[in-house]
């Protein structure tokens, strides 16, 4: 199915970097390594919608931290610390 120009959606370097919390120089780190992919229109480099719903979806999970007091908890759970 063909794409409908209405359908494309770009975005600034600027927009990126609010959409993912980061500043511009990483963002062009991400950019000139390949990670994020851009095209250039008018000697701008856009990143579509599409590239960075890609890339968000690629970015691995976090895993819980244990903090002190979770720890501290599970041990009153189990019945070793009262």
């Amino acid at each position: 199915m063909p794409i409908e120009i209405e359908d494309i959606q770009l975005f600034t370097v600027g927009e990126v970097c609010r959409r993912l919390r980061i500043r511009k120089t990483k963002a062009y780190i991400l950019m000139n390594s390949g990670q994020l992919e851009t095209v250039t229109l008018g000697g701008q480099r856009l990143v579509s919608a599409q590239e960075l719903k890609r890339f968000i979806a690629g970015l691995p999970k976090s895993k819980p931290v244990e903090t002190d007091r979770s720890r501290l908890m599970k041990e009153v759970r189990r019945g070793r610390l009262q």
